[in-house]
């Protein structure tokens, strides 16, 4: 995305405004390198899961706790990633899911009670390059977990990527910033 306020105002999520050609394309390039495709690997590995197949989730939780869009938070309830979690499995009961968020210790403790949950505790670096890796993703409110659902599912073009309806309005039920923020590559579940 060329111009910095359109990347602050969440609009370089627009398939329009930000085609996949150049910048999707270079960050695949930048996270499928040899040495990069190698230390995710061994990262994957050392949570418990294999490159080849995996879910992530992402979580995004510390700086959004403050952030105001129409008078709420845009972090998703618990029970929106709960029925998130149920569709996916629903659809690939068996795959692992691996947990990204910028509060490890925090989403550890929401998601404790999952079966086959997996919580990884390296950087940021590290987490986008492992979601883009990923079969299917559960993601946030956010461009961070968007690039890497966009990359991972030109990976895996059957995979399932599904985000909150409203984008970060959606604890307000509007969309925000606006309607064309909407993705083509993501099933959006609203909030029950």
């Amino acid at each position: 995305c060329p111009w910095p306020i359109i990347f602050e105002a969440g609009l370089c999520q627009s398939e329009e405004l930000a085609p996949f050609s150049p910048v999707g394309e270079l960050l695949g390039r930048a996270s499928s390198g040899p040495r990069e495709l190698s230390a995710t690997h061994k990262q994957l590995q050392s949570v418990g899961v294999d490159i080849g197949r995996f879910a992530f989730l992402h979580i995004r939780l510390g700086d959004y706790k403050s952030f105001d869009v129409y008078g709420t938070t845009p972090v998703p309830p618990v029970s929106w990633y709960s029925t998130a979690i149920s569709k996916l499995r629903a659809v690939d009961p068996n795959i692992p899911i691996v947990v990204f968020s910028d509060e490890l210790d925090r989403a550890r403790d929401i998601f404790h009670a999952y079966d086959d949950m997996h919580f990884f505790p390296f950087d940021d670096l590290a987490s986008f390059y492992a979601m883009a890796r990923a079969r299917h993703g559960i993601l946030s409110a956010s461009t961070f977990s968007w690039w890497a659902a966009r990359l991972a599912k030109a990976n895996h073009v059957g995979g399932h990527f599904m985000a909150p309806q409203h984008w970060m309005g959606l604890n307000a039920r509007r969309w925000f910033p606006n309607k064309a923020i909407r993705a083509s590559f993501l099933e959006y579940i609203d909030i029950v």
